[in-house]
């Protein structure tokens, strides 16, 4: 069954109706025979195909597909995408959410470079993805994408911001910041916020106040 679905799939490109069908029936497919679209994610051209076939290797889970998946990426980063988003942009932001879902950092060059160049508009898929799988190494990325963005945008990119400055224990005094460009270290410091006066001074005070209302031999 899955041989001949996946080879009418293709010969039907731009197809989106049908495309949205197969995939509901791959879903039900295993794992293991999900493997079988490995080649097909290689040699496939249709945008609206491919993008079916990234979304069925995301639910496969399968770390063979994904590595497929970070090179599509790689294919598309370096020939039709190349020059700024074109017919395959989709593909390529469904990419990225797919290898951020499972946690996969295979791509996060590219996904680097999206987030730096002002060709590329900064979609919610690419937002999400960045907050993911993130690090400190790409602080200055997401912060040079958060200077380029506006509006409900930019609030997107300040909670991915928090959420890679949370997991990654990258604070205002960090020394990393002063590595940055000067206007992506104002924006960190910004974003970041100011630090407690006398944090650690008010934090034991604290602690000891709490220990004393807790001990059992006070009246």
């Amino acid at each position: 069954i899955l041989d001949p679905l996946l080879e009418t799939l293709c010969q039907r490109p731009g197809d989106k109706t049908f495309a949205r069908r197969c995939a509901l029936v791959l879903g039900s497919f295993s794992s293991r025979q999900l493997s079988r679209i490995g080649p097909f994610l290689d040699s496939e051209t249709d945008p609206v195909v491919l993008q079916v076939l990234v979304e069925v290797a995301e639910d496969a889970g399968s770390r063979q597909l994904l590595a497929r998946v970070a090179a599509l990426i790689e294919k598309l980063s370096e020939g039709p995408e190349s020059n700024g988003p074109g017919p395959y942009a989709k593909v390529r932001l469904r990419a990225h959410a797919a290898l951020a879902a499972s946690g996969s950092r295979l791509a996060i060059n590219d996904l680097s470079t999206l987030l730096r160049d002002r060709r590329y508009p900064l979609r919610p898929e690419l937002i999400d993805a960045a907050g993911e799988i993130c690090t400190r190494q790409e602080f200055g990325s997401l912060l040079a994408a958060y200077l380029r963005s506006r509006g409900v945008t930019r609030l997107a990119m300040r909670d991915a911001i928090l959420q890679v400055a949370r997991r990654e224990k990258i604070r205002r005094t960090d020394r990393m910041l002063a590595q940055l460009e000067p206007a992506e270290g104002r924006a960190a410091r910004e974003i970041l916020g100011h630090p407690r006066r006398g944090g650690r001074k008010a934090a034991a005070r604290t602690r000891a106040k709490i220990d004393r209302l807790s001990d059992p031999l006070l009246p």
